[in-house]
């Protein structure tokens, strides 16, 4: 009778079958676990001063941009409380974005709660401080 060898072939077999059942396993068991992180709509609540001339030109429903490019639609239920100083805005930026690790990403930028943005809508420029952020 013949002694069998084991060689190179028979180790080459067995690794492509550990292969194909871990690829197995992943597939069964890990794939329905993986979250897709689409961004999805959120209010990123702000505070601003504003002049009384600034505040007098907003509305609901105006388009922001920050200074990284993201938009945010300022959403109806703001309001404004006149001081000696100007005005202070309370409002919410509806914006397309995700959770993940680091923050709240929009547009490839991390955002974090007392945060300072620069708003702009046409020539009206102000500066807003982010104290919060949640799901819509």
């Amino acid at each position: 009778m013949k002694k069998k060898n084991f060689n190179a072939l028979d180790v080459l077999i067995i690794i492509v079958l550990i292969a194909c059942a871990a690829g197995i396993a992943v597939r069964a068991f890990g794939l329905s676990r993986i979250k897709t992180d689409e961004p999805s709509p959120y209010r990123v609540l702000f505070t601003a001063q504003l002049t009384a001339e600034e505040a007098a030109r907003i509305s609901s429903g105006i388009k922001f941009r920050d200074e990284n490019g993201t938009e945010g639609e300022l959403l109806e239920g703001y309001w404004i409380k006149n001081n000696a100083n100007g005005a202070e805005l309370y409002g919410e930026l509806l914006v397309n974005g995700r959770m993940n690790g680091a923050g709240f990403e929009a547009n490839g930028h991390s955002y974090f709660i007392n945060d300072v943005l620069q708003l702009r809508s046409g020539d009206l420029k102000f500066s807003a401080t982010v104290s919060d952020i949640a799901e819509r």
